[in-house]
């Protein structure tokens, strides 16, 4: 263009004053508190030298597993405690949800476990029946998991055949509905549809349960609807 090219100066180094300057110190509080747990086990760790002398680097592993949030006892009677197990009990029903499976045990306890894979151990578990689960189902127009007490004795049939409701997001009992001493074999959702009137069918927006229960005498199949969850 016929102008004169500008002469290059050297870069320079901007120095902060020292009252930008945060002191020893200042910045800790600002860490999470995972760091400053790490830090603390590094400061704690001491690392042996190598054989030929020379200094060694050494290298800290951590490895961090989802734990059940669920084990405490003031818990209350809508998420009771898993009841003690003396032994292994076999599993008499599954269902699956979206990253967990919900697997219910002969003695009543049901285990929710993680389905990626990143813990080995159950992330719920909770005490549902005092009899075995007999059956279990996802409610996916409440968000609940239904299970039903698979009463073995009359004992059982007496004080435990009911189907309970639970919430799919904290596993809390939502409400329970009697069996009168029948035994729940199968439960699941039904979609209920009826006429409106020149062969037009329209879909039940109240969420229906079918339960196929039997006792000593007859077997029946009833046609449950169960109210959405209570606050």
């Amino acid at each position: 263009s016929g102008l004169p090219a500008a002469p290059l100066s050297p870069p320079t180094t901007r120095q902060p004053q020292k009252s930008q300057l945060a002191p020893p110190g200042a910045l800790q509080g600002m860490l999470p508190c995972w760091e400053r747990a790490l830090e603390a086990i590094r400061a704690s760790v001491s690392i042996p030298a190598c054989k030929d002398g020379s200094d060694s680097t050494g290298v800290l592993l951590m490895r961090f597993e989802a734990v059940s949030r669920w084990k405490g006892a003031g818990r209350g009677p809508r998420r009771p405690i898993i009841r003690p197990m003396n032994g292994p009990s076999p599993v008499t029903c599954v269902t699956t949800l979206v990253s967990s499976i919900v697997a219910g045990h002969e003695d009543g306890n049901i285990f929710v476990w993680d389905a990626t894979g990143v813990s080995a151990r159950p992330i719920h578990q909770f005490s549902a029946h005092k009899a075995p689960i007999g059956c279990m189902t996802v409610f996916s127009a409440l968000d609940c998991i239904v299970t039903g007490g698979g009463a073995m004795t009359r004992a059982e049939a007496i004080s435990d055949s009911v189907l309970s409701v639970w919430t799919c997001s904290k596993f809390e009992l939502q409400q329970t509905v009697p069996l009168h001493g029948a035994r729940a074999r199968v439960v699941s959702p039904l979609e209920v549809y009826y006429e409106e009137g020149k062969g037009k069918m329209s879909k039940d927006t109240k969420p229906c349960l079918v339960v196929s229960t039997d006792t000593r005498q007859q077997r029946l199949l009833q046609l449950l609807r169960i109210e959405g969850p209570t606050a």
